[in-house]
């Protein structure tokens, strides 16, 4: 009896031991690595079905997004500094989470950098995380049919992920269940910062996103081809309203740190597509290969998709040059 409480009282200490190191160890990395930031949008900033089966900004509100605070205005866009009269031409900038900018303030996005920039445009962006071309194709069909909301150029900013169906594949990297286990991976996702740096240092998700995504660019895949038919769509729809539309292209970490023209096989795919329906297309994968920045710091840390604060003012850098050539 008296070995067994031994062996207890061993095994307790061993196990405080060890969640007094992890504590020290988060605090470490929040306290050095700052640029490390939890995995999470707050539900506050989501409206479920605002536009149809597609969820939407939240109208006047404000929430968190990997650690960055995030308000919408009165309409459900993001809200900049800058509010410009009505005589500013209206662009309505549409993505994902790429383009909502997680984990970045609002004004230092390259949409919102757009906004305050440039004195003549005033940048509406309903841009949000998890959307997909069907999506896109929901909300500019709403906004369209809006007596408020008037816009007069729109840009679609893709994402490789865009062609996903309307809910993430279970198979697709960083996919976790809706079980105890996925509940509980997301808790970690959510509040510990070292979950992040070890996944960081020990595997290259940004290359498994990569290749998982780039899997479904091929003529015969048939979502690509339910994409180019959303992106047909939405084109046709604003065509009839005399709406110009351009498709910006997104790169992956992965791709700019491969640094060959293979790689981009995915946007040039696409781009052949949709130059074959008459929509213009920019790649902004040059807005960083001439860069002297290593690939990750455009992105946020450990991740391969979502650009940084730096990441943004390239790509708005990039979109201004070719505005000031009068073909954005």
């Amino acid at each position: 009896m008296s070995k067994t409480i031994s062996y207890l009282k061993i095994g307790l200490y061993n196990f405080a031991v060890v969640i007094i190191l992890f504590l020290l160890l988060e605090f470490a990395v929040r306290l050095f690595l700052p640029q490390i930031q939890p995995s999470f949008t707050s539900g506050e900033l989501i409206e479920e079905n605002k536009f149809g089966d597609s969820h939407g900004i939240k109208n006047s509100s404000c929430g968190e997004s990997n650690g960055v605070k995030k308000c919408s205005d009165e309409n459900g866009f993001w809200k900049y500094t800058s509010q410009k009269d009505s005589t500013a031409s209206k662009v309505l900038i549409i993505g994902d989470s790429v383009t909502m900018g997680i984990g970045v303030e609002s004004d230092s996005t390259f949409a919102g950098l757009m906004n305050n920039n440039l004195s003549h445009i005033s940048v509406l962006n309903p841009s949000l995380i998890a959307y997909t071309g069907s999506d896109y194709k929901n909300v500019i069909r709403q906004l369209l049919s809006s007596e408020e909301i008037k816009f007069d150029r729109a840009i679609l900013a893709w994402s490789l992920n865009d062609l996903y169906p309307r809910h993430p594949i279970e198979s697709a990297p960083g996919i976790v269940s809706d079980n105890f286990f996925g509940n509980s991976v997301r808790l970690v996702r959510k509040n510990f910062r070292v979950y992040h740096l070890l996944k960081n240092l020990f595997t290259d998700r940004k290359r498994e996103y990569f290749e998982y995504d780039k899997s479904f660019y091929s003529r015969e895949n048939e979502n690509f081809q339910l994409a180019l038919s959303d992106i047909k769509e939405i084109s046709d729809v604003l065509r009839d309203r005399n709406i110009p539309l351009k498709v910006l292209l997104m790169p992956y970490e992965y791709q700019l740190r491969m640094s060959n023209d293979s790689i981009y096989y995915p946007q040039h795919i696409l781009s052949q597509e949709l130059g074959k329906l008459d929509i213009p297309v920019i790649d902004c994968k040059d807005a960083f290969l001439e860069g002297a920045n290593h690939s990750a710091d455009y992105y946020l840390y450990g991740d391969g998709i979502h650009f940084s604060n730096l990441g943004h003012r390239e790509l708005f850098q990039y979109l201004r040059s070719i505005h000031n050539k009068s073909a954005l």
